[in-house]
């Protein structure tokens, strides 16, 4: 994670990352939507991709 992401609260990365791991435990990799993730994470795209530059940042 980058030093942006890091400057959020920890209850918002909290949220983003248990968000993320549900989705990419249900569906895995490639089948996982970061429409979804931003969608239960109540964040918008944009959001979710200032903060992680990509798919792949958020999986690792």
């Amino acid at each position: 994670m980058n030093k942006t992401f890091m400057k959020l609260s920890a209850e918002k990365r909290k949220n983003i990352i248990n968000t993320a791991i549900r989705e990419f435990a249900q569906k895995g990799y490639t089948a996982a939507s970061t429409d979804s993730i931003c969608n239960a994470a109540g964040i918008s795209k944009g959001t979710l991709f200032y903060y992680i530059k990509n798919k792949k940042n958020l999986f690792c």
